[in-house]
């Protein structure tokens, strides 16, 4: 987990506010190869919100974003391609 800062100022205070950016595990199926893991990576990083990422060619996927990313809204973004999302998991 990540740890973000926002500082920003009403009237005469300024106010720092801390949060932790959520981990999401993703587990896909239909990954053979290198390219399998490129493609992923490069399909992830497009989602708005998401700051961190790394893919396995095992078809796991962990992501960091500001915000959390549904499982409708990964499995929509990965209809039009070969590989299925098969879970997805918040991580605490």
């Amino acid at each position: 987990m990540t740890v973000c800062c926002y500082t920003y100022t009403i009237g005469t205070g300024i106010f720092k506010l801390h949060y932790i950016m959520p981990t999401q595990s993703i587990e896909f199926s239909g990954f053979t190869c290198d390219a399998c893991v490129k493609l992923t990576t490069i399909t992830l990083r497009r989602m708005p919100g998401v700051k961190n990422l790394s893919v396995e060619p095992n078809g796991m996927a962990q992501i960091e974003a500001d915000r959390f990313i549904s499982l409708e809204e990964i499995k929509r973004v990965f209809e039009q391609t070969r590989y299925r999302v098969v879970n997805v998991a918040v991580n605490h």
